[in-house]
């Protein structure tokens, strides 16, 4: 995962592409926190500081943003119409 980090924050990425990491980088995010919750007591106090907090705010500063960015920017993205993203060479998920 590091050198995923170090390759996006060198490369020039638009505000898109930057969306698309994080939704990638979210959903590994949300796998690990599910792996820890499974793992876990109920005793959160196990758990380091480093490894708490929202998915979406972690895989947001790895590309330098905060959450709430991410968050308002994906909006974006996922209210493109297909055209747009057709432009933007970037197929739309599907949501499950």
């Amino acid at each position: 995962m590091h050198i995923i980090i170090d390759n996006i924050r060198r490369r020039q990425l638009n505000d898109i592409e930057k969306v698309m990491i994080c939704k990638e980088v979210e959903k590994l995010e949300k796998g690990e926190a599910e792996k820890r919750k499974a793992t876990s007591n109920t005793n959160r106090e196990n758990i380091p500081s480093s490894e708490k907090g929202k998915a979406s705010d972690k895989s947001a500063d790895k590309v330098g943003w905060t959450g709430k960015t991410f968050k308002n920017k994906e909006m974006f993205v996922d209210l493109a119409t297909e055209t747009e993203l057709e432009q933007w060479n970037i197929k739309k998920q599907k949501k499950r």
